[in-house]
């Protein structure tokens, strides 16, 4: 990465300043991930273990304005995935890590499709 690149990045994080604005959109993405069977509440779950609740909830209220920007911009209704679309779409990916994770404790599985 160059220098100008990396001093570009640094100058996008949020500043202290915009703290105070992005409070209502925080409690509000705190409220959203309460809201059990969503797919803001997995996306939480699923940040939370590498960057911890906080810096989840600041990705996630990031990816909420993303969203904001697309339904204001194609003029759609909000339509939540559920929870279990993060799990459906890496399918294949999961299936393989879970196949390698039991060859590793010496389990020979044969896998067929349901």
């Amino acid at each position: 990465m160059s220098l100008f690149v990396a001093k570009t990045m640094r100058w996008m994080r949020n500043s202290r300043a915009s703290a105070s604005r992005s409070m209502p959109l925080m409690r509000a993405t705190w409220a959203a991930t309460r809201n059990n069977g969503s797919y803001l509440q997995a996306q939480v779950r699923r940040l939370k273990g590498r960057r911890g609740p906080k810096k989840a909830i600041v990705a996630v209220a990031a990816s909420r304005l993303t969203a904001a920007d697309f339904i204001r911009r194609d003029a759609k209704d909000y339509h939540d995935l559920g929870d279990r679309y993060l799990f459906a779409r890496d399918k294949h990916r999961v299936t393989q890590r879970l196949l390698r994770r039991l060859q590793t404790l010496g389990v020979v599985v044969a896998v067929k499709a349901a």
